[in-house]
């Protein structure tokens, strides 16, 4: 592991890709300040793209980053400062990408920039999502091994107890029922959801992306779109026919 990379371990519970293109972009500055460049506009938008998850913000179809940037700072969701900095990375990748612009001191005060804001999305949501409360802080009761009857118990009140906007970033919830739930602002990303139950549930503005949703049913779930998707792991899964078909054609 590379120096001073141990204090972003916390990028790969809410997803390992950042916390690789910070490493990969830090390899680079001496040898390609290009490549490291583009590895820092990459690293940009996906933390943009989580930071406004986090908000219950989601892109549109077909919405361009800059636009969706742009659009998340003018309704006043993120800090002059947050935008500032995202917007470096954005500018400076796309330079050296299609102008092949920046030298080794841009790419070096570029990394600084993307560390910083590493640091400012832990500081706004590790562990003090307003409004929501870890799993680990309230716990649901334990699951005895081998008992079906316990298993079918502490799963659904492991549901029911769920407050609205619950963060389950990175959380073990295999085969967790939650249907008929309202789950609206809810944070799957990175969860192991597998073979989970979503039947019938309100998934507004809800997070799967980075989520392993092999085998989860979502059947008759609502105001489920493809881009919380992301990242995510679907064989076996079942969704609404509307949205299968999305995802089919983006194959």
């Amino acid at each position: 592991m590379k120096n001073g990379l141990k204090e972003l371990n916390f990028l790969k519970k809410y997803d390992p890709r950042l916390y690789r293109l910070v490493d990969l972009a830090q390899g680079y500055p001496k040898d390609d300040p290009h490549a490291c460049l583009i590895r820092l506009r990459q690293f940009g938008e996906l933390l943009a793209r989580l930071w406004a998850s986090k908000l219950n913000l989601f892109p549109e179809d077909d919405e361009l980053y800059s636009d969706f940037l742009d659009r998340i700072y003018r309704d006043g969701r993120i800090t002059p400062k947050v935008f500032e900095g995202l917007s470096h990375l954005k500018n400076r990748g796309n330079n050296a990408l299609h102008g092949f612009q920046g030298d080794c001191e841009t790419a070096a005060d570029t990394l600084v920039i993307a560390k910083n804001l590493a640091h400012l999305f832990k500081s706004t949501f590790v562990g003090k999502l307003k409004g929501t409360q870890k799993v680990t802080s309230a716990p649901g009761p334990k699951i005895k091994p081998n008992t079906t009857d316990n298993n079918k118990k502490a799963k659904g009140e492991i549901a029911s107890n769920c407050m609205e906007g619950e963060d389950y970033t990175g959380k073990e919830l295999s085969s967790q029922d939650f249907s008929g739930k309202d789950l609206r602002g809810y944070d799957f990303t990175g969860a192991n959801l597998i073979r989970a139950n979503f039947c019938n549930t309100n998934l507004n503005n809800v997070s799967f992306k980075g989520a392993d949703l092999r085998g989860a049913n979502f059947e008759g779930a609502v105001n489920l779109h493809s881009n919380q998707l992301d990242s995510s792991s679907r064989e076996g899964a079942i969704f609404p026919e509307e949205l299968q078909r999305i995802l089919d054609s983006k194959k």
